[in-house]
């Protein structure tokens, strides 16, 4: 087992524990002690901030605290010059390059934070589009394309809304898709942002501007599996909305090759209805609200629902 993570020891890291709760912070004396402490046992690397460490009204932070050996961890393994409070995730999915999407999930303060969480319908920005049958778009099976998409959409908006940058992006893949999400922060002028990536299978973690030098934990490194935990959150999220995409761009053509009934249609049923199940159960009057009686009675006959009188 290794003693030491970039340099550090664990028991150093380790020590930062030893200050959380409340309790313990009067034996020591004042606040200062503890920040001193934090930056002694990193060798000066890390000198956080009272607010990072105390509430407003001076007292330390437990869920805060309970973080440090694990922030410090985490921060020293990638070499990150501050501790990544927020980390934003991101992954693609598609199958044989149709209904691309990417997910963003979000790791804030020690949980997955959800109502963070994004999705994106990969448009195809640099024009790798082509319609298909049924005009459905086919995508050039490139996911390194589609990660600047996502990134550069992601980080656009934060500008835009005058938003703070995450304490680290992590990729979902290895170089190429590393050095994507580098092109995209490059092309709105955002420097210095620290970014990662993990390669699946052999779990190699590549830092940007340190991509000669990978890195390798070891298979039980609590570091590893935090990464790992955000990682495969990011590809559910992600794997989850590609098929619920795909589902529905399925329905939509298997009701727009009815004759007479266009993709158009087809869309307006699934938004009021919500499947094909739903629209055989609404019956002949309910359809006839949203659409013509006579698409109604061709629907119901083709999806096999009797048509009431």
């Amino acid at each position: 087992m290794a003693s030491a993570v970039g340099g550090v020891p664990l028991d150093n890291i380790r020590v930062i524990g030893l200050y959380r709760q409340e309790e313990e912070m009067t034996d020591y004396g004042s606040n200062d002690f503890v920040l001193r402490q934090i930056s002694a046992a990193t060798g000066g690397r890390f000198n956080p901030s009272p607010k990072d460490v105390f509430d407003p009204g001076g007292r330390s932070i437990p869920s805060t605290m309970e973080l440090w050996p694990g922030l410090l961890a985490l921060a020293v393994a990638l070499n990150l010059a501050e501790l990544p409070q927020r980390i934003e995730s991101f992954d693609i999915s598609h199958m044989q390059g149709t209904d691309t999407v990417a997910s963003m999930v979000v790791w804030e303060k020690g949980r997955m934070k959800k109502s963070d969480y994004r999705k994106f319908i990969i448009r195809g920005d640099e024009g790798r589009g082509e319609e298909g049958p049924n005009g459905n778009v086919r995508w050039q099976n490139d996911d390194f394309a589609s990660m600047r998409e996502a990134v550069a959409r992601r980080y656009r908006r934060l500008q835009e809304e005058k938003k703070e940058l995450p304490g680290l992006i992590l990729i979902d893949g290895g170089i190429g898709q590393l050095h994507a999400a580098a092109q995209a922060l490059e092309s709105l002028q955002i420097i210095n942002q620290p970014v990662a990536s993990i390669a699946k299978k052999e779990e190699i973690l590549y830092v940007l501007g340190q991509e000669d030098e990978p890195i390798v934990l070891e298979r039980h490194s609590p570091v590893l599996h935090l990464i790992q935990h955000i990682r495969d959150e990011t590809h559910r999220f992600a794997v989850t909305f590609h098929r619920q995409r795909r589902g529905r761009r399925q329905t939509e053509t298997a009701l727009s090759e009815i004759p007479g009934v266009g993709v158009k249609t087809a869309q307006k049923l699934l938004k009021e209805f919500g499947s094909v199940a739903n629209i055989q159960r609404a019956g002949l009057e309910k359809l006839s609200s949203v659409i013509s009686r006579k698409s109604a009675e061709k629907i119901l006959s083709q999806l096999g629902a009797s048509a009431p009188q």
